[in-house]
């Protein structure tokens, strides 16, 4: 098992700004990615925009980052407590919670893509994009041989880009997975960021498929199913 713990990352937005900032082309590719590593984002300055814009604004963090908590402030005023506490999923993974979660479904903003937005469930994107990945299937992986793929795929991310000549990149994954060590069933957590992933021993009520999300720039997500299902005993 890891001997790393990941600790949880948050992102403030400037609500007036972040529009101009989206769709700058020196600014965007940073900014895309500061979204994508973010557990909770604050989305500042509400007061100065209206519903609609701020409807526009969440969705487009979501197209990028679909886990990630969101909450309003004018101000940067937000709730001390809520600043220094984990992210509430990643605190009901700690908590060995019933196996009742955000995994359990995947998230409406991968199956209902906006007009905006490139999203996938499980297929081909296009190698310039952002994109989640929620992949799911049943089995027991081997749990060794389910860290090797992860450390393969996160450092040798080239192995699963769409196009040889543009190698892919995962900046995010999340997962919740059956395994098997030393003939001992358990439920596992992976989460990784960038070339950083931790696995985890969680006790779960429930059980059900294996549930993976993964958030890429440029990679197969056929051949990341296929490379998973290669660790199942």
């Amino acid at each position: 098992m890891s001997n790393i713990e990941l600790n949880y990352t948050m992102g403030i937005i400037d609500a007036k700004n972040f529009t101009k900032f989206y769709e700058s082309i020196d600014t965007s590719e940073a900014l895309k990615k500061q979204l994508v590593h973010a557990d909770k984002i604050l989305i500042n300055k509400v007061d100065l925009v209206d519903i609609e814009n701020l409807e526009k604004i969440e969705s487009e963090v979501k197209s990028f980052n679909p886990l990630v908590e969101i909450r309003h402030t004018e101000y940067a005023n937000a709730d001390l407590e809520y600043l220094i506490e984990p992210p509430s999923k990643l605190q009901e993974f700690k908590a060995s919670s019933p196996l009742v979660d955000i995994l359990s479904e995947p998230p409406a903003e991968i199956l209902v893509p906006s007009a905006s937005s490139a999203f996938t469930h499980g297929h081909r994107s296009h190698s310039s994009e952002i994109t989640p990945h929620y992949i799911t299937f049943p089995g027991i992986l081997s749990l060794s041989k389910a860290e090797e793929f992860f450390g393969k795929l996160l450092w040798e991310p080239s192995a699963f880009s769409l196009e040889e000549e543009k190698p892919g990149c995962v900046l995010r994954c999340k997962g919740l997975f059956a395994a098997r060590e030393d003939g001992k069933e358990e439920m596992v957590m992976l989460q990784g960021v960038d070339d950083t992933f931790e696995c985890r021993k969680v006790q779960a009520g429930e059980e059900g498929d294996n549930r993976f999300l993964f958030v890429a720039k440029g990679v197969d997500a056929d051949k990341i199913r296929e490379g998973l299902k290669e660790c199942i005993e």
